[in-house]
This record gives structure tokens, C-alpha cells and sequence, in this order.
């Protein structure tokens, strides 16, 4: 199994779907933080197709270390070959036994002259000794095409996060003068932070498929703090979608500082 480009932490299993819950605090800047006492990326054995040097070996993509540049990041010296091809890198993590999977985060390197501009992530799920996939895997692979059939907005052709990491309940990307967020933990107080945005919001939606319910919000110390319903607007992420009057950037955005939460009244 292979998946292309440089990244942070990825997770290809050589079984069947596995099971990983990564619970990380993320914070911008140089502060080394470690991924979740439920990482099972850390049991894995990491390959690669290449390694840019020591500092950056395949072993760094799982060694749990996460948000300080340079350090616990895998890089690779894919170069342009002599007729002008380039032979993109690829990473690859297996695991001794059969692992389950519920989510997967993706950490990449911290600079973001560095950052990748896309990838694909390849599972193995092939069949079991009587030739055919094991229903597990069969059903994740349905549930994470019906979802792309309803947001493909989210994925294709789609931008990346402005703030160039993932945030604690999900990720971001952007596409035109959207920005989408795909909330995999749903708050259950009903208050979903987003931190450090400058720019002014037009409009906010929580998109269930073609349907889209409006989503009140405020900014408050750096903060903008959306009140979402209870119930999550889909599985296995909710979207939320945000208009501006223009494409959002990371000039857009405060990064690189450490931000507390206002206080809940």
C-alpha cells in the first residue's frame, strides 16, 4: 500500500481497517505536542520511498510528536528525473495484526513552505482467504463514498486549511470563497471554536446534504464561537460552510500563537 507526498502522520494498514482514535490539543507555533494515549500509529512499522536524511526518517511520520518544526516529521528527496517526471514519495505504516479504525487525523509538517498539496490514501482491504472483503471493511468503504457523494465540494479540487493544521474536532479546507469545516468530535454543548479568523463572514450553514440549516455566530477574543445544534448534522463528519467576500487565505488567519477560550456564561 502507498500513499503520495509528505506528511506528518498517516495511517495505511496492510490488514484489514484498523481502529484509531487520535485525541490531540492543537496549538499553532513551536510547541511540541504528542498525539493521543490512543494512537495505535505508534505500534506500526513506518517505510517510506525515501528519506530526505535521518532527521527525517520514516520512523518520524509515527513517533507520536506533533507541532514543532523539524522534528517528528517525515520528509522525502523525491526529485524531477532526467526526462522531467518527478517520483512522487510515498509513505507506508503496517501493524502485525488486524487493527479497527474510527478516525484518522493528519498532521502536516509545520512550515508551510512545506506543506503538501495533496495525496491519496490507499487501505488495505482485500479479501479474506475465501476471497471476498470482510463486511467491516466493505461497509466503511460505502460510508466514506456516500459522504463524498454529498459533499464533494469538502474534497475535490478543495483547498487546504488557511491555518495549515487540523483542528481538535476536525479539519478545514477551502474552495472558492467558501470555507468548509468538517467536524468529526461534535461539541455537546452546543459551542463549536474556531480560532484566530480575521476576516468577516458572510454567512454560516450547517450542510445536510442538499439541505442547508443557518448557524448563528459571534467573535469574541480572537475567537469565533458558533452555536450549533445538538444533534450533528451527519456522519461520519458534520459540515459546516462559511461565505466571505473573497477566497480565504493565511493571511486571513492568526497562527502562531497559543489562544485560551473565552469563557462560557
Amino acid at each position: 500500500m502507498k500513499l503520495n507526498y509528505d506528511m506528518n502522520l498517516e495511517i495505511i494498514s496492510e490488514k484489514i481497517i484498523m481502529k484509531i482514535v487520535l485525541f490531540s490539543f492543537l496549538v499553532a507555533g513551536n510547541v511540541a505536542l504528542f498525539a493521543g494515549p490512543d494512537n495505535i500509529a505508534l505500534q506500526a512499522k513506518a517505510s517510506a520511498s525515501a528519506e530526505w536524511n535521518d532527521n527525517f526518517a520514516a520512523a518520524k511520520i509515527n513517533d507520536g510528536l506533533i507541532g514543532i518544526s523539524e522534528i517528528g516529521e517525515w520528509a522525502s528527496d523525491s526529485k524531477e528525473n532526467f526526462w522531467g517526471g518527478i517520483n512522487y514519495p510515498w509513505i507506508q505504516l503496517d501493524w502485525d495484526e488486524n487493527q479497527f479504525i474510527d478516525k484518522i487525523i493528519f498532521y502536516d509538517r509545520v512550515s508551510l513552505k512545506s506543506h503538501l498539496a495533496g495525496g491519496t490514501l490507499l487501505f488495505s482491504v482485500g479479501p479474506n482467504g475465501q476471497g471476498q472483503i470482510p463486511e467491516i471493511g466493505a461497509q466503511f468503504l460505502r460510508d466514506a463514498g456516500t459522504w463524498i457523494q454529498k459533499y464533494p465540494q469538502v474534497v475535490y479540487a478543495a483547498g487546504a486549511s488557511p491555518w495549515g493544521h487540523a483542528m481538535p474536532w476536525g479539519d478545514v479546507t477551502t474552495k472558492g470563497k467558501s470555507m468548509f469545516l468538517s467536524v468529526f468530535d461534535w461539541p455537546q454543548d452546543g459551542k463549536l471554536y474556531l480560532p484566530g479568523l480575521k476576516n468577516e463572514i458572510l454567512s454560516a450553514h450547517l450542510l445536510k446534504g442538499a439541505k442547508a440549516e443557518k448557524i448563528s455566530f459571534e467573535q469574541k477574543q480572537g475567537w469565533t464561537i458558533f452555536n450549533v445544534p445538538f444533534q450533528p448534522g451527519d456522519t461520519p463528519a458534520s459540515v459546516i460552510e462559511l461565505t466571505f467576500d473573497s477566497a480565504p487565505s493565511t493571511e486571513d488567519v492568526e497562527s502562531g500563537q497559543l489562544r485560551l477560550c473565552p469563557l462560557r456564561v
